[in-house]
């Protein structure tokens, strides 16, 4: 009896719920109008009809919908409910009737039908291209109008043999095969609606089967702003077809400026502007009718030359990822000063497993007046095929990517030699004695012991010639701190090795003993008496399966003090990757350290992009504890966003190299002394300061090099040129710069351009011709680091 009296009450509370709130509440589909006929929106041709009826829900009242009157046929309402559309006749153009039907009893409530209304199908194709003989055809007849679906028909005459007409029931219909016959064929072709009404449409096309075709290949010879192109004129050549051959551009395309195509088919005058210029050239024979082929071929430009800007002996490393997977080389050149490589030697590694070396390299080059030009080596079997893009300024410094049509992608640096020889003996004239750090980065093959990925390395070591002829030097004092897949090896100092001359005088070669990257060898080209490039020459195996690069340099102030060793202020990139499970995903940053003598901790301000997730000290430093040696060697105690522990080998008290030890996080990078503030805008005015990317984390990453300029106010501007899968790709930046709200005293900034679109980025000021940006892209997982000046 007690639970059936709660049930009555609950019943009574209800009941007075409804009786208060009424209709309120109603939702909004109470009285909605449908649609019952047609269902979805309707096509018809010319004549047609179309009935209409609909509903309104709860409509009492039967007062049914009104429909409104429309402009282009006739509506006719036949009850309260239903209605019938006549489209017109004649109809000439596609036309979209909208029907708005309303409730009559609920003005509010009303649905829209939907009627296109086609004309008869025309078909609008009126010339076919010509079929090359026994090659490839495919080429589309396309209609306007027509109620689908559509049918195709060959109603006279016939296609040439071998070709066929396509299934279709669209307004576009293919012609495909391989033609096996030459000859012309002229046919009728006819497209029919669906329409009982409709008139079908029909056109009379012919193909001509023609042996006519372009041999001339692309890419066309390059020319260069100012000189006359290809003197006396570039002559387009073609077999097969009948009589003489007429010339002309392709329609729709458009010639370099200051270049002509003669009825000949000569190219010939005076480029007037630089750039890569894609365009068709069409030729036409004799015959009636005629084969008409057309071929589309690029043509770049080179800017006015400055040949004269590579001038001497440059040595060069370069790291990036092809269709094998990583790639690293290093070597020298020498350059004439007018267009030719004469002398010189590289030596190239990738996870194909055997490494190359190439002596007495050969090549050409270009150079525009804005320092930016082409370089290649014509002597080598390369499988990069190499031919890179590459901008250097007055004192040599400069930045190079791989810009030819093969898979390689990577960036790199060049450097003018002030030693252009490498010798180790025991009479005193050893180009390298003494202390030095190393560091760099590269790739794990699959037979490294926790599989395929990235690496960073930085070290030490003394560089003792050899006391007797015939006795290799050796390699004492050393340390090393790696970060390979799945392992660290921290403060390694057990690393020892020799230290040789090498089979000719461009370079020499380091052995090292070291078990973290499985004793690799070097060979080591020199830029300076203090400075040189190193790269690994092992073959990739079990027993040696990393492949590095990097540089080494000579330490000043060795022996270090064990206690404060950092003085001032400096400032890097790094660049690498973090491993998650088999996924690399790229890491760019960009650091600010700051060192006081006699303290053991320093102040750090970073900026991390971990494939397009940003972390940042927003300018406030944060304070980190280190151990140091007196071989140089500083360790942080705090690892910064759970991807970053630096460690530091010292060049002198405010540079270094640097290497994380955060497992399955390999980053790599080097800091220079900043510039002591206060940092304004005009800090780093500049009309040309050459940029490029580091080596790239991942095969995804942009490669870049060109030249940026900044107004000292807030306008940043340049020309950049980017590497892609069909060769080089130049474009001209413009965009805007500013310094953070702290930037006054730590030199940091923001980067905003509108070409490229959309880029921003993040940097810190080092001097006033260099400063280091990371790309902080919204969407962008592929960041990459940049380097400005030198």
């Amino acid at each position: 009896m007690k639970r059936a009296g709660i049930s009555l009450l609950l019943a009574g509370v209800l009941l007075a719920l409804v009786q208060f709130t009424g209709c309120a509440d109603k939702p909004a589909t109470f009285n909605r109008v449908t649609i019952l006929l047609p269902t979805g929106s309707q096509i018809i041709g010319q004549g047609q009809t179309v009935s209409i009826q609909v509903s309104v829900l709860n409509d009492t009242a039967a007062g049914g919908v009104t429909f409104a009157p429309v402009v282009f046929g006739t509506l006719t309402q036949t009850s309260t409910t239903t209605a019938t559309y006549t489209a017109p006749n004649p109809v000439t153009a596609e036309t979209v009737v909208k029907i708005v039907i309303t409730s009559v009893d609920f003005p509010n409530q009303s649905t829209t039908l939907t009627i296109t209304v086609q004309p008869p199908p025309t078909i609008t194709t009126t010339t076919l291209p010509t079929a090359p003989l026994n090659g490839a055809y495919n080429a589309p007849v396309t209609a306007t109008g027509g109620v689908p679906p559509l049918s195709w028909s060959i109603t006279a005459g016939a296609l040439p043999a071998g070709l066929k007409l396509s299934n279709s029931t669209t307004n576009t219909v293919q012609i495909t095969g391989k033609a096996t016959a030459a000859g012309s064929s002229t046919f009728t072709i006819t497209v029919t609606d669906a329409s009982a009404g409709d008139p079908p449409s029909s056109q009379q096309l012919t193909i001509v089967v023609s042996s006519l075709a372009i041999t001339t290949t692309s890419p066309l010879p390059s020319g260069t702003v100012g000189t006359a192109y290809d003197s006396p004129g570039l002559q387009f050549t073609a077999t097969g077809g009948t009589g003489t051959d007429t010339w002309t551009v392709a329609s729709g395309s458009t010639l370099p400026g200051g270049l002509t195509l003669s009825s000949a088919g000569v190219l010939s005058g005076t480029p007037t502007v630089g750039g890569t210029f894609t365009f068709g050239i069409t030729a036409t024979d004799s015959a009636t009718p005629p084969a008409v082929v057309t071929s589309t071929f690029t043509l770049v430009i080179a800017q006015e030359q400055q040949l004269s800007l590579l001038n001497g002996s440059y040595a060069f490393e370069f790291s990036g990822y092809g269709t094998n997977g990583f790639v690293a080389f290093a070597g020298t050149f020498s350059a004439n000063g007018s267009g030719g490589i004469t002398t010189g030697e590289i030596d190239f590694n990738s996870q194909l497993g055997t490494p190359l070396n190439f002596a007495n390299l050969l090549g050409s080059y270009t150079l525009g007046t804005d320092g930016r030009g082409t370089l290649t080596f014509t002597n080598t079997t390369l499988p990069t095929a190499p031919i890179f893009t590459f901008s250097i300024d007055a004192n040599g410094n400069g930045r190079f990517i791989e810009s030819d049509s093969s898979t390689t992608r990577g960036s790199g640096r060049i450097q003018l030699q002030t030693v252009t020889s490498c010798v180790v003996n025991s009479t005193g004239t050893s180009t390298y004695a003494g202390d030095f750090a190393f560091g760099g980065s590269g790739f794990a093959s699959q037979s490294a012991t926790n599989g395929t990925g990235p690496l960073a390395f930085a070290g030490r070591f003394t560089a003792v010639p050899p006391v007797a002829i015939g006795i290799p030097g050796s390699l004492t004092l050393g340390e090393m701190d790696t970060n390979t897949p799945g392992f660290v090896t921290i403060d390694d100092s057990t690393v020892s090795g020799s230290y040789n001359s090498g089979p000719d005088s461009t370079h020499c070669t380091l052995a090292l003993t070291s078990a973290s990257l499985d004793n690799p060898n070097y060979s080591v080209y020199p830029i300076s008496s203090s400075d040189a490039f190193i790269i690994e020459t092992d073959t990739v195996s079990g027993a040696t399966p990393y492949i590095s690069a990097g540089e080494m340099i000579q330490q000043i102030g060795q022996p270090f003090v064990t206690s404060g060793v950092l003085s001032g202020t400096m400032v890097g990139g790094l660049s690498g990757q973090l491993i998650s499970g088999a996924t690399f995903l790229p890491e760019v940053q960009v650091v600010q350290i700051s060192g006081t003598s006699g303290s053991s901790s320093f102040q750090v301000l970073q900026e991390d992009n971990q494939a397009g997730t940003i972390f940042s000290t927003n300018g406030t430093a944060t304070t980190d504890p280190y151990t140091s040696d007196s071989l140089g060697r500083v360790q942080g105690s705090i690892e910064f966003n759970s991807s970053f522990e630096p460690v530091l080998y010292l060049i002198n008290t405010n540079q270094a190299f640097c290497v994380s030890i955060v497992q399955n996080a390999p980053t790599f990078g080097s800091f220079a002394p900043q510039s002591a503030g206060p940092f304004t805008a005009l800090t780093i005015k500049s009309t040309s300061l050459i940029d490029g990317t580091s080596a790239p984390a991942v095969s995804a990453d942009r490669d870049l090099s060109g030249f940026l300029s900044f107004d000292g106010i807030s306008v940043v501007g340049g020309t950049q040129d980017q590497s892609t899968t069909s060769g080089n790709s130049s474009a001209t930046v413009t965009g805007t710069y500013v310094l953070n709200s702290t930037g006054t005293t730590d030199g940091s900034g923001t980067m905003t351009l509108s070409t490229p679109t959309g880029f921003t980025g993040y940097f810190f000021i080092v001097s006033p011709t260099n400063a280091v940006v990371i790309t902080t892209t919204p969407l962008d997982t592929n960041p990459v680091l940049i380097i400005i000046g030198h």
